[in-house]
């Protein structure tokens, strides 16, 4: 489905990590730095990954005191990948999970 930005939404592989417990799941790092960057009118994310270079690129942007709400569909189908397959395992939910992130820059 595409969004206001035309971006298209649709729902993220992300595996469980092997020491979540039975009632949790716990999944560890949830954003992808190039959603960061998705509000802003450039395409050029390639290669940008370090939170000073989007911090950067959010200021040229004009968006620098921007907060940002990001919310994630992980599909329940989610499986790891194989050189992850010792540290993560299936998601394994009976629906897709909900993530959320809040981001927060406060420039110098």
């Amino acid at each position: 489905m595409p969004g206001r930005s035309g971006l298209s939404i649709g729902s993220h592989s992300i595996e469980k990590l092997k020491e979540s417990g039975d009632e949790s799941v716990s999944i560890g790092a949830l954003r992808n730095p190039s959603d960061l960057l998705a509000d802003l009118n450039c395409r050029r994310v390639a290669g940008i990954s370090r939170i000073d270079q989007i911090i950067q690129h959010r200021k040229d942007g004009g968006l620098a005191r921007t907060p940002q709400l990001l919310i994630y569909r992980i599909s329940k189908d989610s499986k790891p990948k194989d050189d992850e397959a010792n540290v993560r395992g299936p998601l394994d939910t009976e629906h897709d999970v909900i993530g959320s992130v809040f981001g927060f820059t406060c420039p110098k």
